[in-house]
């Protein structure tokens, strides 16, 4: 009763639920809790942007008119499923993280990024109402606090349908999630040379093309197009573009690749030692020795990936 009372009923309920194993004891303490009243408090900030978009609206099937808006159906519809088939199978814990994730990376994090720059309310309205729905299980007081504040809405969100997996648009999505791993490259390599607004180029490239007013917003970048491609190459396989900066910066981030390179190299040293111990695989707790497993594999894909980017930097 004390955690609810400092921290809210909604976050108490969501930490009791994520990352508990059923059958098993689980670590929960305050920064758990006040982990999940994180989350209640953005659902409540989306709701308050979506509603404010939203003004006299009133209700009708999602349009989608943009690449972001069919990426955010088809992140809805397959999640949809997903968290409703973890529920009737009572894999809570699975449930619930997809509905985080839901909220806090795809809806958050980068649909209402992107609706910033083309506004779709019909979308905005029907995600925000299918997030609730799919959220109420888990944080049932905010998620109804919030669906009392829809004017458009007569019931209870606790007594509402359940919502059905809507309609993909799998191509479509696919073109919005290229765009995504693109901008994600350039903030990374923007905040590793503390770059302000650089200039993303390209030689040619119909999507970018067609989607750079959208790349530039999400990555604060000034896009254009060049006849011959300069500065730093973006590492994805997707795009042919480069962010343009001189000599000395391009030799800067290789510098930092290649420290970062030698970190993981090391770290996976340590790992395969460890593997390697036949004391530690037979003695150690089958889960520790898992992870150990999962950390070696993660350690060698990124240092593929590092090496890869290094490779690709023209000096």
């Amino acid at each position: 009763m004390d955690k609810t009372a400092e921290y809210g009923t909604d976050a108490l309920r969501l930490a009791l639920t994520i990352g508990i194993t059923p059958g098993n004891d689980g670590a929960l303490g305050d920064n758990k809790i006040a982990g999940y009243r994180n989350f209640c408090n953005k659902l409540w900030n989306v709701a308050r942007f979506t509603l404010d978009k939203a003004g006299d609206y009133s209700p009708t099937p999602p349009k989608p008119v943009s690449l972001a808006d069919e990426w955010i159906l088809t992140a809805f519809s397959r999640e949809n499923a997903a968290i409703t088939k973890a529920i009737e199978e009572y894999r809570f814990s699975e449930a619930g993280e997809r509905v985080y994730s839901l909220l806090w990376n795809d809806f958050a994090d980068w649909y209402l990024e992107a609706s910033k720059s083309e506004l779709n309310v019909s979308v905005l309205v029907s995600c925000l109402e299918a997030m609730l729905k799919l959220a109420h299980p888990f944080a049932p007081f905010v998620t109804e606090a919030i669906w009392q504040n829809m004017p458009w809405k007569k019931q209870n969100l606790i007594v509402s349908t359940w919502p059905a997996p809507g309609k993909k648009y799998e191509a479509n999505a696919d073109k919005f999630s290229k765009i995504m791993a693109l901008v994600s490259q350039i903030r990374t390599i923007s905040a590793n040379l503390e770059l302000a607004k650089p200039s993303l180029v390209y030689v040619a490239d119909d999507l970018l093309e067609s989607e750079a007013k959208l790349v530039e917003r999400l990555a604060n970048v000034n896009v254009a197009k060049v006849g011959e491609g300069r500065g730093l190459r973006v590492p994805t396989g997707d795009f042919e573009c480069w962010l343009d900066v001189d000599a000395a910066t391009v030799q800067s981030y290789r510098t930092i690749l290649e420290h970062k390179r030698d970190g993981v190299g090391e770290y996976l040293k340590r790992l395969q030692a460890q593997l390697a111990n036949k004391s530690y695989v037979q003695s150690a707790p089958p889960e520790l020795v898992e992870q150990t497993k999962d950390r070696t594999a993660e350690s060698k894909l990124l240092l593929s990936q590092l090496d890869e980017q290094i490779k690709a930097i023209k000096t």
